[in-house]
């Protein structure tokens, strides 16, 4: 049986069932550091997946087809593209290499609210 997931990407947004299947979902915001991570890591899977959704939709695939083009169980695939569990970070590498997508990034001003006060460790010279 599996363990717990260390959090459910899906619950990061304001309608849970548009994980990997809406373009552009509204994100609730992170209060702190730890969330906005989760947060980086829910949306950048959720962006490979939408892409690995419609691509493969376009192509005539279904995501068991594209799991055994992947060499991954589909039951796997098919949590982590719903956004029930977190793809791993081998997953969004494979992902990424398969789509031929490069790997998202996002400013911490993205995944907090405008008035949100964290710190945010960075690193700069001269500023």
């Amino acid at each position: 049986m599996p363990g717990t997931p260390a959090f459910v990407p899906r619950e990061l947004l304001r309608v849970p069932g548009f994980f990997g299947e809406q373009e552009d979902p509204v994100w609730i915001y992170a209060a702190d550091l730890a969330g906005a991570v989760r947060l980086a890591r829910a949306r950048e899977q959720h962006e490979l997946a939408f892409l690995m959704y419609y691509r493969s939709k376009e192509l005539g695939l279904s995501i068991p087809d594209v799991a055994a083009r992947l060499g991954v169980p589909r039951g796997n695939l098919g949590r982590k593209v719903a956004g029930y569990v977190p793809a791993q970070e081998n997953d969004i590498i494979t992902w990424c290499w398969f789509l031929d997508e490069q790997r998202r990034t996002y400013r911490p001003e993205e995944l907090f609210g405008r008035s949100a006060q964290v710190f945010v460790p960075r690193l700069s010279i001269g500023r």
